[in-house]
């Protein structure tokens, strides 16, 4: 079995089997994915998820819809499973983190959620009937009441992902790499990222239209036709306040650099290769690796800065929901998960502004 990228006008995925055949309830729900538009990102990972899903029903002899509570719990253990030379499964011994497990196991539910509400699957829906039974007895008296998506039970168990700790950088580490910066477009280009938060896709998608220079803002725009790829990531339009920095530079790199080449996109190749082109994941990549020699400064990359900007705003003060908002989050509650960690200095600069702890 294998993942099979699609290009009919817009690029999508499937799984086929040793024939090159569809596996047809997997292809119809990638077809239904694409056809909520959701991201191609997003569709190629369930494809991969749903490929290995399928490797393990063949494992152990099983169709979909022989599927059992049972079975799905052993298929976490099959996606664990620890290294050969790890003898006991830990968050470092297993093959997969528990995170990804759950990415797994949520394109496993939405299958089956599919196949429940298109009233194909038995399976679909005694595995969605089990999940609720199993989180609250008493949400079998509302049994065939339709429920929102929001309110969906997850079919099959979960892990408890570990707190994984991020990575951010000092001011003075972000000034460091916009510094090494050796001409405009990165500058531009690293100081929207570390003044906006941006997302990596949002910025590589920017459009000059989307620039306001008298306003001082960006309008991120969802657009599944970016030439390089890029994502938003947001499916709704947002318009965020940029520094006066942020449009000095775009001018001088609008009047010094790009010149005279006729392009939408703000960032594109101006040395080497096809020159005017919309600047991809991989030419970013390469401007990354050359800025952490550069600064000497290792294990960093533009989600890192996206990170930065959060914590710093948050630990300024700055209304979480401002922060989501910003950071172009759909749910305050997801910005809340990731940024309201507080480590041992947090805890010390509280405490210190409380009067509760002396200050060093």
């Amino acid at each position: 079995m294998r993942v099979q990228r699609l290009v009919d006008g817009e690029t999508t995925w499937t799984v086929v089997d040793e024939r090159g055949v569809p596996v047809g309830v997997v292809d119809d729900f990638l077809a239904y994915l694409q056809a909520i538009e959701r991201s191609p990102n997003t569709i190629r990972a369930y494809a991969h998820d749903l490929k290995t899903f399928w490797a393990f029903l063949r494992h152990e002899g099983l169709s979909h819809e022989d599927v059992t509570g049972e079975d799905l719990a052993r298929f976490i253990r099959f996606l664990r499973r620890p290294h050969p030379d790890v003898s006991v499964i830990s968050e470092d011994g297993a093959a997969r983190k528990a995170s990804t497990v759950n990415r797994v196991m949520a394109a496993v539910s939405g299958l089956y959620t599919f196949l429940a509400d298109r009233g194909t699957s038995e399976a679909g829906e005694r595995l969605l009937r089990q999940a609720r039974l199993a989180r609250r007895p008493t949400v079998a008296l509302l049994d065939g009441i339709p429920k929102r998506e929001s309110q969906q039970q997850v079919v099959g168990p979960r892990l408890k992902p570990q707190p994984t700790p991020l990575t951010v950088l000092t001011v003075e580490q972000a000034r460091a790499v916009i510094d090494a910066c050796s001409n405009l477009r990165d500058r531009l280009l690293f100081t929207i990222l570390f003044t906006t938060g941006m997302r990596r896709g949002q910025a590589l998608g920017l459009r000059h239209e989307d620039l306001d220079t008298r306003a001082r803002t960006i309008t991120i725009r969802p657009r599944p036709d970016n030439e390089n790829g890029a994502r938003a990531k947001t499916r709704e339009t947002r318009v965020i306040p940029v520094t006066t920095e942020v449009t000095r530079l775009y001018l001088d790199y609008m009047h010094t650099e790009y010149g005279a080449i006729d392009s939408d996109y703000v960032f594109i190749n101006l040395w080497g290769g096809d020159i005017g082109r919309a600047m991809t994941d991989k030419n970013l990549d390469a401007v990354v690796k050359r800025l952490r020699t550069r600064t000497a400064i290792e294990g960093w990359s533009c989600h890192t800065l996206r990170h930065t900007w959060a914590t710093l705003h948050h630990r300024a003060g700055m209304p979480i929901e401002v922060i989501s908002h910003l950071l172009t989050h759909g749910n305050v509650v997801t910005t809340a998960e990731i940024y309201t960690h507080m480590d041992a200095e947090d805890l010390r600069r509280t405490l210190e502004r409380h009067g509760c702890l002396e200050a060093t």
